[in-house]
């Protein structure tokens, strides 16, 4: 009877030991998980910010080159029909 209590008192002592152990790794996961869970955000957020610097720039080399376009059609259209016939070949 004893040994059976000494037994069930070993088990339950294992058993606690366990369950403390499994708390400490649940607070150290959840503090790793936290912190990859920002770094990643920081990471998307830098990402997003670089695209849309390209397309910013994207933007306004089209909007340059819209513009430079339309002065070079107001140029043509202003040339003698001459000039035009020689400017298409």
């Amino acid at each position: 009877m004893i040994e059976k209590q000494n037994s069930k008192e070993k088990v339950l002592h294992m058993l606690t030991e366990i369950y403390d152990q499994l708390e400490e790794l649940e607070s150290v996961l959840e503090y790793s998980l936290t912190d990859l869970r920002i770094n990643m955000g920081q990471q998307q957020l830098d990402q997003i910010n670089k695209a849309e610097e390209k397309i910013n720039k994207l933007e306004q080399s089209m909007t340059e080159s819209a513009f430079s376009f339309q002065v070079n059609k107001e140029t043509y259209q202003n040339l003698p029909p001459a000039l035009k016939l020689e400017l298409g070949f």
